[in-house]
């Protein structure tokens, strides 16, 4: 067993023995955070210690800043979904496939996912602002 998992069973033993505790639940999302970008749980742990504590600017600031991350990766998604279906939009193009219905509706589906994806981080984001 590594150094980080010995760690992480540790918080969660003392989350066992502290369940009301925010800070442990801050310093095991960062932790989660830093050393296994493990977003999503990361932010359910936030989550967690803002409802015990709300007014705490440390634990706002720890959420923003895991959520703007986690916007950063939805933006590199985009990106290269993008550029994926620019690149199947030109292959059909040279081999004759010039039916514009077949990139339209290419986009649309690519433009229908960046939506979905879009909605999704506004909704984590949205859940205590």
């Amino acid at each position: 067993m590594n150094k980080v998992e010995r760690i992480e069973r540790e918080f969660v033993r003392a989350l066992r023995m502290y369940p009301m505790s925010d800070e442990l639940y801050n310093d095991y999302a960062m932790f989660l955070y830093r050393h296994k970008n493990d977003y999503n749980t990361a932010i359910k742990l936030l989550q967690k210690a803002l409802r015990i504590n709300p007014q705490s600017k440390i634990y706002r600031y720890n959420y923003s800043k895991i959520i703007n991350s986690t916007k950063a990766r939805f933006t590199n998604y985009h990106n290269f979904l993008v550029f994926l279906i620019f690149g199947i939009m030109v292959w059909l193009g040279f081999n004759g496939y010039n039916n514009l219905m077949n990139m339209a509706s290419l986009f649309l589906l690519a433009q229908i996912i960046m939506n979905y994806q879009k909605n999704m981080y506004r909704k984590e984001k949205s859940v205590l602002w």
